[in-house]
C-alpha cells in the first residue's frame, strides 16, 4: 500500500486522538517499517491492517468504524491532490462516473505498482447509482467513508447502503448511493 495512505492515517490519529495514541499503536504493532512512512514508498498491506487492529483495541472502536472514519478523513486530501486538468467533476454523480475510468486509471498510469480498487457503476438513474466494488484488500468501509465525505464536498445529501459485501462471502460489494429528496 502506498505510503501516502499511512501518512494520512497518522495525521488523522494524531489530530483526533493525540500523538501518544499513534506512538502506542505503532509500538504495539512491531512493524517492519517501524512506523516511519514515506508517502511515495510502498508498504505491506498487513501493516495497515495491524495498525487499524491495534488502534481499534486501544480506542475501543470497531475496526470497520475506524476504517470508515479514515475514508471520510482521506477523501478531501486525495481530492485536493487531483489536478483539475486531469479530472474536475462538477457533481457527485460526475465523480462517481469517472472514479474508475479516470481517477484510478490516472493513478495506475503514474504508479505501475498501484493497486486501486475496481469501482464500476453497475446501474444508474438520476437519483440512485449502484456501484460494484472489487478489491483484494476488502476496504469497502473505506470506500463508504470516502463517499460520505465526497457528498459533503459536493454539497449532496445522500444515503449509502451495502446490501452485498465481500466480508459476507460475496465476490464483490455493492454500494447503493441514493440522493436524498
Amino acid at each position: 500500500m502506498k505510503g501516502v495512505i499511512f501518512t494520512h492515517l497518522q495525521e488523522m490519529v494524531e489530530t483526533q486522538m493525540g500523538f501518544s495514541v499513534w506512538d502506542d499503536v505503532i509500538e504495539a504493532c512491531e512493524l517492519g517499517s517501524e512506523g516511519i512512512f514515506v508517502s511515495t514508498f510502498l508498504y505491506p498491506d498487513e501493516e495497515l491492517f495491524a495498525i487499524v487492529g491495534a488502534l481499534s483495541e486501544k480506542a475501543a472502536i470497531p475496526a470497520e468504524d475506524l476504517v470508515e472514519a479514515f475514508g471520510f478523513y482521506l477523501f478531501p486530501k486525495l481530492h485536493e491532490s487531483i489536478p483539475v486538468s486531469v479530472f474536475a467533476p462538477g457533481s457527485m454523480w460526475e465523480m462517481l462516473d469517472g472514479l474508475d475510468s479516470i481517477i484510478h486509471m490516472e493513478v495506475r498510469k503514474l504508479d505501475k505498482h498501484a493497486e486501486t480498487p475496481r469501482i464500476t457503476v453497475k446501474s444508474s438513474t438520476d437519483n440512485e447509482k449502484v456501484l460494484e466494488y472489487r478489491s483484494d484488500k476488502k476496504l469497502c468501509r473505506l470506500a463508504i467513508g470516502m463517499l460520505k465525505s465526497a457528498a459533503e464536498v459536493f454539497h449532496e445529501k445522500l444515503s449509502i447502503s451495502m446490501p452485498v459485501c465481500m466480508h459476507d462471502g460475496h465476490d464483490c460489494c455493492e454500494l447503493v448511493v441514493t440522493r436524498d429528496a
